[in-house]
């Protein structure tokens, strides 16, 4: 078997110029891409992992989370992936996302990473479009 080209940032940043997805990249490398309900951010973990994580652009309090508990937990259950999570239920600003991961210690071809990728999003970014439909009122812009 051939080695599979390595994961790194600049194939990441292609493939989303390839999928016409506009994108920031902050200081610690981690990109960004925004979408109508929630801004997906991809980083790489060394040589080991990349990570989808979608953020879901909604006005949580503590009391929203703990309502939205029961129903993550319940598309969870159901679901293979995205893992949905609620983190900082305790603070004033919890925020839900969901998150897909992949090992790329052997790394990917072209064709295992557009795969990877489109999977990773349309399952994050999809995963937090149906909760805001299912809950249109926690819409809103975050702070």
């Amino acid at each position: 078997m051939s080695a599979q080209p390595q994961v790194n940032q600049e194939r990441v940043k292609t493939w989303l110029e390839n999928a016409g997805l506009e994108y920031t990249v902050d200081s610690a490398g981690i990109i960004s891409v925004n979408f109508a309900v929630c801004t997906v951010v991809i980083g790489l973990q060394h040589d080991n992992f990349i990570w989808v994580r979608a953020v879901w652009k909604a006005n949580l309090t503590c009391t929203d989370a703990a309502l939205l508990q029961t129903y993550v937990n319940e598309l969870n259950a159901k679901r293979f992936m995205p893992q949905l999570g609620i983190y900082g239920r305790n603070t004033d600003t919890p925020v839900l996302r969901a998150a897909v991961a992949g090992i790329i210690m052997e790394g990917m071809s072209d064709a295992q990473l557009d795969e990877f990728m489109d999977l990773a999003i349309a399952a994050t970014e999809g995963a937090l479009r149906e909760l805001s439909t299912e809950h249109p009122e926690l819409m809103g812009e975050s702070e």
